[in-house]
């Protein structure tokens, strides 16, 4: 019988718990004053229907088709459902886009990703729903994340700077009123990492 020294376990140290680091409120006031000026200034426009916090069902074959890189559903069974921080609708000309608003420091790093993932697997169905809550006829759809951290010359597919908001909208957007920040200020955390993906993000449900 191995004798264990008094004072000592035979049982090995635990690792240090895993540092998450928590979004910061200025960060995510900074954010959310982001939203308001973007939401404010569509309306102003008096061009598109906005509807904010959208609940869209979304099928698991769509987020199978996200990760197997196909742009179609077949089928929609088993939905979950996801919540698009805005819906912008230009009927019209049959175009609708969901945006959701996230900056480094308003959400974590994982919170993004899953933020990411989400919007891709609704890009699949957001037509179809919209055409059918809204009695809109939508065959255009586009998705992103506007991100008022983000380097225009280091965003992916995905991600909207707040220099291209007014460009992407084609309504005027003054930079000055979203109090929107820089890295390095307030609350810096780290910027998610940018990776070049295939151009465009439409889509023809």
């Amino acid at each position: 019988m191995t004798k264990i020294a008094r004072g000592k376990s035979s049982v090995p140290a635990l690792p240090p718990a895993r540092h998450q680091p928590r979004p910061c409120a200025e960060a995510a006031r900074r954010n959310d004053l982001l939203r308001r000026g973007v939401l404010a200034a569509l309306r102003r426009s008096g061009r598109y229907s906005v509807v904010t916090n959208m609940r869209v069902p979304v099928p698991e074959e769509a987020r199978e088709a996200v990760r197997r890189g196909r742009r179609s559903v077949a089928t929609q069974a088993r939905c979950d459902t996801v919540v698009i921080d805005m819906v912008v609708v230009d009927a019209p000309n049959g175009w609708a886009g969901g945006y959701a608003f996230c900056s480094p420091g308003a959400q974590s790093l994982r919170a993004r990703r899953r933020i990411e993932e989400d919007l891709r697997a609704a890009e699949l169905v957001l037509g179809p729903h919209v055409s059918r809550t809204m009695a809109s006829g939508i065959d255009t759809v586009t998705v992103g994340i506007i991100d008022g951290c983000a380097d225009p010359e280091e965003c992916d597919d995905l991600t909207i700077a707040v220099s291209e908001i007014a460009d992407n909208f084609d309504v005027p957007f003054p930079e000055k009123e979203t109090g929107s920040f820089r890295p390095g200020t307030a609350c810096s955390a780290p910027e998610p990492r940018c990776e070049r993906h295939p151009a465009g993000r439409n889509t023809n449900p």
